[in-house]
Formats: C-alpha cells, sequence, structure tokens
C-alpha cells in the first residue's frame, strides 16, 4: 500500500541566492528617489494651492522634469548594461 505522495525537500540556505545583488540595490535606489519625488512633488502641489503662490508649481515642474532626465539616463544605462552583457 502506497502512502501519500511527499512533497520534495527544500534546498539548503547554503544554495539559495543572495536577496541583494547588484542590480537589486540599484533598481531599490531608483524606487527610493522616485517616491522622493513623488512626495516632493506632492507637497509642493498642495503648499500651491494652499498658498496662492505658483512657485510652488514651478518647483513641482522643475522637479518633474529632472526625475524624467534622470529615469531616462538610468533606463539608458540599464540597456546598455543588457548590450554588453550579451557580447
Amino acid at each position: 500500500m502506497a502512502g501519500p505522495a511527499r512533497a520534495e525537500p527544500k534546498p539548503p540556505a547554503a544554495r539559495c541566492q543572495p536577496l541583494l545583488r547588484e542590480e537589486t540595490s540599484s533598481v531599490i535606489v531608483l524606487r527610493i528617489v522616485g517616491f522622493l519625488v513623488l512626495l516632493t512633488v506632492g507637497a509642493s502641489i498642495v503648499t500651491a494651492f494652499l498658498t496662492g503662490d505658483r512657485r510652488w508649481l514651478r518647483f513641482a515642474w522643475q522637479v518633474t522634469k529632472f526625475a524624467a532626465v534622470l529615469a531616462g539616463v538610468a533606463m539608458a544605462l540599464f540597456v546598455l548594461e543588457r548590450l554588453i552583457l550579451v557580447i
């Protein structure tokens, strides 16, 4: 009489990959920067509506443009890294 099927054992901890690799840590940094940009832009827009001062809207727009350029550069570097790894 056969017993219930047993699940395969999990690999030992020594074989598991590390939680943070080099490429993962750079993505985490970009996410933190993105969160800070969203927080800054949101706070600037709220401040502009509360005070009626349009310079806060200009500041929010400048931060948004800078973040877009930074994101474009980061994406280009990631693509370049993948192309170099293929070659």
